[in-house]
């Protein structure tokens, strides 16, 4: 038998073929439709080399778009342990009600490769894949001539549009399966030898190898979750042996299993624990896609759009259609679908059911989704379907801008630029001890804006120019809350019930200038856009450490609205800025909660941009 370990991971969606007429075979792009994830260092033990191969790739036979089908792999049985694997690969839809084994495993080395056969064409497989298939069909614990789902030979990789579909069928996969394998490989490198143990207990071969089990990446795979979450039957498989989840889960979480042995076995045992609990939990009307983001961010992937796919099929909020996997998607559309699907739910977090919770969580929740999924570039910003959307947030009047300073240059770089600027704050701050409460902050910015790259300052930027609306309510003032809701591009706009909306432009930047120090009212100092003048309003968002500069200024007749002095205003909303604390102290926003809310000015202010602002205000 060949092995092909040494081939490039390019090589492994080509398959090998010594058949000629090769349209005729179903074959494996072996590139993981979700996940290739957590390649085990490649090994010390070179492979033999890899004979020079012609033979074009060969093709999948297309599913059945018209219906819900997949596709079902069978295993010929073999008795000898080296004979050359051989399966089928064939269609089946749901209609026929195939009964299947859904295989749940990690992909493991991207360079170890192995040679099957599939419907008479050589083909390669990685080697936890190989060891599996090679396990199931020769260990009188299976069954062999079953039908398997297994992802990495079912689904046509290369095949975007097939690969998004399949992918939304997920769930229905795991939960329709007559049971779900989960495979954890062999625990030794001599597991042919492990494998024929004379050890009849296997609880006991279990316990004897808890560095192994623990140890195993299958358990910080994301797509684990959704596989083990909504699994019918559910069964734990090494190279002899199986366990019931259920039997599994109460072994290991008891005294007798050695965990503390291994160094890192307390929070791999934690990762096992979330995984039975969310399994036995996912009916609960908490399994919201928000909830299980955060309740998961540390599940690990390569495909960062996996980040947020991966749970498409748990998340009871997602069962509308209203956000679906597309792997064609950039990042910044799909940031921006993540954004759209949360202003339309209609579960709150904590139970807070209201537009005003869910708009004071915006800006913090697209900042974490941002940090989740690992694509905060500017540069993918520009894409023309995220611009036309429409969201609305709600933060809290912090402060005012008493006076603006040199700089970062200046700050940074001249020690006569920094005498001047501290010689201005007992201008602001009089009482001997606000003066040195400012002082003691300014110390410690000192040390945060040294550590600022130009990365950070490209995000201290003023707004491109655009309609804004832009209103102040006081918190206690919910007979004038506005009951604007969220009207994507592509949905009917629905009109807010103020009686007028102020729109007010933000202003352009027409070349790049340096951002300045100012020292604000409440202690605050930051590192706002070059526009930034003396007056202007700080707004900070809940639990963030993001803020606006917005700036009151009269308005058209047919923009404005009335403050208490009977005078027409409105606000333009300037640009982005750097604040020296979080505004911890803004929670959400609840109608029957009010008197929880800790706004400096006891004013909060309801902003509405594009998307395309927005995602720039947050990334």
């Amino acid at each position: 038998m060949e092995d092909h370990s040494t081939l490039e991971p390019s090589s492994l969606g080509e398959e090998i073929s010594d058949v000629e007429d090769i349209d005729s075979h179903e074959a494996e792009v072996p590139k993981r439709l979700a996940d290739i994830l957590f390649p085990v260092p490649p090994s010390s033990e070179d492979g033999p080399e890899t004979p020079a191969v012609s033979t074009p790739r060969m093709t999948y036979s297309p599913l059945d778009d018209s219906v819900d089908s997949i596709r079902l792999l069978s295993i010929h049985p073999e008795l000898d342990w080296d004979d050359t694997i051989r399966c089928d690969l064939i269609h089946s839809t749901f209609r026929e009600k195939p009964v299947y084994s859904a295989l749940s495993y990690a992909w493991g080395n991207v360079d170890k490769t192995h040679t099957i056969q599939i419907n008479g064409a050589l083909f390669l497989i990685r080697q936890n894949l190989f060891e599996a298939l090679q396990n199931f069909r020769t260990r009188d614990t299976f069954e062999t001539g079953k039908l398997y789902w297994i992802d990495a030979i079912c689904i046509n990789q290369e095949d975007l549009d097939e690969r998004s579909k399949q992918v939304a069928l997920m769930d229905y996969i795991y939960t329709r399966a007559f049971c779900v394998l989960i495979w954890l490989g062999f625990p030794e490198p001599r597991h042919h030898e492990w494998s024929q143990r004379t050890n009849p207990d296997k609880w006991e071969a279990l316990k004897d190898m808890p560095d192994w089990l623990l140890s195993n990446s299958y358990w910080t795979r994301i797509w684990i979750i959704q596989e083990i979450g909504l699994a019918t039957d559910l069964i734990v498989c090494t190279s002899r042996d199986r366990y019931g989840w259920s039997e599994f889960c109460q072994f290991v979480f008891s005294k007798s299993f050695p965990q503390l042995l291994f160094p890192l076995g307390y929070g791999r045992l934690q990762l096992i624990q979330n995984l039975d609990q969310q399994r036995k939990a996912r009916h609960k009307q908490s399994n919201q896609l928000e909830v299980l983001l955060e309740r998961f961010q540390h599940a690990q992937c390569q495909e960062p759009r996996d980040k947020i796919f991966a749970f498409l099929g748990l998340a009871h909020d997602c069962h509308d259609g209203t956000l679906q996997a597309n792997y064609v998607k950039s990042m910044s559309e799909v940031h921006a679908d993540c954004i759209k699907h949360f202003c339309r739910r209609r579960f709150f977090h904590d139970g807070a059911a209201n537009d005003i919770d869910r708009q004071t969580r915006l800006v913090r929740y697209s900042q974490f989704l941002w940090g989740l999924i690992g694509g905060n570039s500017l540069a993918t910003l520009e894409h023309p379907v995220i611009s036309s959307d429409q969201v609305q947030v709600r933060g809290g009047l912090c402060g005012e801008v008493l006076e603006v300073g040199p700089t970062y240059d200046e700050m940074i770089s001249s020690a006569s630029a920094n005498r001047k600027w501290k010689a201005i704050f007992e201008l602001h701050y009089k009482l001997p001890q606000d003066s040195e409460k400012v002082r003691e902050a300014n110390e410690s910015y000192n040390n945060v804006l040294l550590k600022m790259d130009d990365a950070d300052l490209a995000k201290i930027r003023a707004f491109d120019q655009q309609d804004c609306y832009v209103r102040g309510v006081p918190v206690d003032e919910y007979g004038a809350q506005d009951n604007w809701a969220y009207a994507g591009s592509r949905d009917r706009p629905r009109r807010s019930t103020l009686p007028e909306e102020p729109r007010v432009s933000t202003s352009p930047i027409s070349t790049p200038q340096q951002p300045r120090i100012f020292l604000g009212s409440n202690f605050f100092l930051g590192v706002a856009p070059a526009e930034v003048k003396k007056g202007d309003r700080i707004c900070q968002f809940a639990n963030t450490d993001i803020g606006v500069l917005i700036r009151e200024e009269a308005v058209s007749e047919d923009f404005r609205f009335h403050n208490d002095d009977g005078d027409a205003s409105g606000f333009r909303l300037i640009g982005k800025l750097y604040l020296n604390v979080d505004c911890k102290n803004l929670q959400p926003i609840r109608e029957d909660k009010a008197e929880q809310v800790a706004v400096p000015y006891g004013i909060e202010m309801i902003i509405r941009m594009d998307m395309k602002t927005f995602v720039s205000l947050t990334c």
